[in-house]
């Protein structure tokens, strides 16, 4: 897996499904990983069911050559709990992450990683 810098603000499941999303080595992940790197957190929405992370990302980043799509079919069990995530990349830009249990009714407490899979869109 590629070394990969993250900000303070974001937690453990965070930065561990993030790297996930983004560990492969291609031109769009390496514009993403310096985006996030050098990003701060615009705000952290939790509405008892999932979360948002939205980011604020520097002015003066490189873009992604596609302007609108998203990362998606992340899982990760935590604290037993199967979850999902998405990072969604707006006008070139990461703009959030989105998590949500999948088929649970709300998210879980702790937030425990117990494992992360999937595969990403790039």
């Amino acid at each position: 897996m590629l070394m990969q810098r993250f900000p303070d603000f974001l937690t453990e499941f965070e930065r561990t499904v993030l790297a996930y999303m983004l560990q492969v080595d291609s031109e769009e992940t390496r514009v993403l990983r310096e985006q996030l790197a050098s990003s701060s957190l615009e705000s952290r929405d939790h509405n008892g069911y999932g979360f948002f992370t939205n980011f604020k990302v520097d002015s003066g980043s490189a873009l992604c050559e596609r302007a609108n799509f998203e990362l998606a079919n992340v899982t990760a069990v935590l604290s037993g709990q199967l979850c999902g995530f998405i990072l969604f990349v707006r006008d070139g830009k990461i703009e959030f992450l989105e998590g949500s249990p999948l088929g649970g009714d709300e998210w879980p407490s702790p937030e425990k990683i117990e494992t992360v899979s999937g595969f990403q869109s790039c």
